[in-house]
């Protein structure tokens, strides 16, 4: 399996590291396969001039998931679970190589990640929905809301 290194993901798109040999010390981190030390799994240049926008995006995605709704939500969780066992391979393969566990455990470990979802939407729903408390202080009710 080869891995694609794409960059950093922020503002809607991966980003490949700038390289800046003038002003920063180039750091590289390198991954190799814990089951065959010899193998380099993948290579990656650090970029930490990209650090303030990461935080930007991350306060603007923040803002955006928490009006989405919980149907939406939903749906989301529903598409990345169909993604997740169409590539329980592909996936399994990945987290064999960058553990160094047998194919079958991660083979077991990718099915799990697809079950999740469910687990997470089943018992998850009922304690984000709304709580109406009567009286928890004297003339005084309370609720709670979760969006």
């Amino acid at each position: 399996m080869n891995f694609e290194i794409k960059g950093n993901y922020f503002n809607g798109d991966y980003q490949l590291p700038i390289i800046d040999t003038l002003r920063n010390t180039v750091k590289v981190i390198k991954k190799y396969n814990p089951s065959n030390t010899s193998q380099k799994i993948w290579e990656l240049t650090i970029d930490y001039n990209c650090i303030d926008d990461v935080i930007e995006s991350s306060i603007n995605g923040f803002d955006h998931w928490r009006k989405t709704s919980i149907k939406e939500r939903l749906d989301y969780l529903s598409r990345f679970k169909e993604i997740v066992q169409k590539k329980q391979d592909q996936i399994a393969e990945a987290i064999a190589m960058e553990t160094g566990k047998p194919l079958w455990e991660s083979l077991t470990e990718a099915k799990a990640l697809a079950a999740k979802v469910d687990v997470t939407t089943s018992k998850s729903l009922s304690r984000i929905s709304k709580q109406e408390f009567s009286n928890i202080m004297p003339k005084t009710d309370g609720q709670i809301n979760f969006k």
